[in-house]
C-alpha cells in the first residue's frame, strides 16, 4: 500500500466514523426532545399517508433503529422508538421514509432502480471482502486488486444516490410544513438530522467494513507484496 492509498483510507475511516457515531448521537439525543405538536410516530405517519392519498399500513419493526419504507408490501415499518413516541426524532424519521414512498409512488422506475443500486453495493462490497480475504490465502496479487477495484465500483453506486439523498430531505422537511407538524424552534436540529438521514442510505458502514480490514491487515504487515 503507497502512502497515498493510506491517506485516502485513514480519511474515509475517519469520515465514515464521524457520520456514524454523530449520527447516532443525534438520533438518540433528539429522541429525548419532545415535538413542539407533541404528536408521535403513528398520528404523523396517519396525517402524512392520508394528506398525500396513500395507502401504506403502519407497521412496528421492534427494533430499536429499524424504520423503513417497504414499497413492493405497501407497508411502513417504524422502530418502537419512533412509532410511540412524539420526539422531534419521530418527525425526522417520519418524514423520510414517507417522503421516499411519495416520490416512489410516483416513480415506480426510480424504486427499481433504487432496489438494484442498493443490491449492487451490497454485493460488490461483500465480494470485495471475501476477495481481499482469499487473495491472503493464495498470496494473489491479482486476486487482491481485484477486491479493491470492486470496493471502488461499490463505492463510486455510493455517490452516485447522493442526488436522490439530498431531494428527499428537502422534501422531507415541506411534507412536515404542509401539514403543519413542526414549528421553528425545531427547525436547526430537524434540519440536521435530516441532513444525516439523507446520507444514511449509503452504506457508509458496508465501506467502512472493507477499509478497516484492508487497514488492519496493512497494520499487521500482512499484504500482497
Amino acid at each position: 500500500m503507497n502512502i497515498d492509498y493510506l491517506t485516502i483510507v485513514l480519511v474515509i475511516i475517519i469520515t465514515a466514523l464521524i457520520y456514524y457515531l454523530f449520527s447516532r448521537y443525534l438520533y438518540n439525543q433528539l429522541l429525548k426532545v419532545r415535538n413542539a405538536r407533541s404528536v408521535d410516530g403513528r398520528e404523523i405517519s396517519s396525517q402524512i399517508i392520508s394528506g398525500e392519498g396513500l395507502t401504506f399500513t403502519l407497521q412496528d419493526s421492534h427494533k430499536d433503529y429499524q424504520s423503513y419504507i417497504d414499497i413492493s408490501k405497501n407497508k411502513l415499518i417504524l422502530s418502537h422508538k419512533i412509532i410511540n413516541n412524539p420526539s422531534v426524532t419521530s418527525l425526522a424519521i417520519v418524514a423520510n421514509e414517507l417522503s421516499y414512498g411519495v416520490m416512489y409512488s410516483k416513480m415506480s422506475l426510480l424504486w427499481l432502480i433504487s432496489q438494484i443500486t442498493d443490491a449492487l453495493i451490497l454485493l460488490l462490497s461483500s465480494i470485495s471482502i471475501l476477495l481481499v480475504f482469499l487473495s491472503l490465502i493464495l498470496n494473489d496479487a491479482l486476486i487482491y486488486n481485484l477486491g479493491l477495484t470492486l470496493f471502488l465500483i461499490s463505492f463510486l453506486f455510493v455517490l452516485s444516490t447522493f442526488p436522490i439523498g439530498i431531494l428527499n430531505s428537502i422534501h422531507s422537511k415541506n411534507l412536515l410544513y404542509k401539514y403543519s407538524l413542526i414549528s421553528k424552534r425545531e427547525n436547526t436540529s430537524l434540519n440536521l438530522l435530516l441532513i444525516f438521514l439523507s446520507l444514511a442510505h449509503l452504506n457508509l458502514l458496508v465501506s467502512l467494513v472493507v477499509i478497516v480490514i484492508d487497514y488492519i491487515l496493512e497494520s499487521l504487515d500482512i499484504k500482497i507484496k
